[in-house]
């Protein structure tokens, strides 16, 4: 099973709330952040992207969930 995340928003504001609804992958994550970065104009390289410096970067919290089989 791949593992998925959320991510909830440490300003109390709803960004990436979707994210509750649908759940991402890392790999699906990673690439929703560098599309942010690139639309702020943040010029980092590739290899730097992890979920720990999108969580600062962003002040969010990304949190795996499980699902259980119903």
């Amino acid at each position: 099973m791949v593992a998925r995340y959320i991510v909830n928003d440490n300003e109390g504001y709803n960004f990436m709330e979707w994210t509750h609804d649908q759940p991402l992958t890392r790999k699906e994550l990673l690439e929703v952040f560098m599309n942010f970065a690139d639309n702020e104009g943040i010029e980092t390289p590739k290899r730097n992207f992890s979920l720990k410096f999108c969580a600062e970067l962003w002040n969010v919290e990304i949190l795996p969930i499980t699902k259980q089989a119903v």
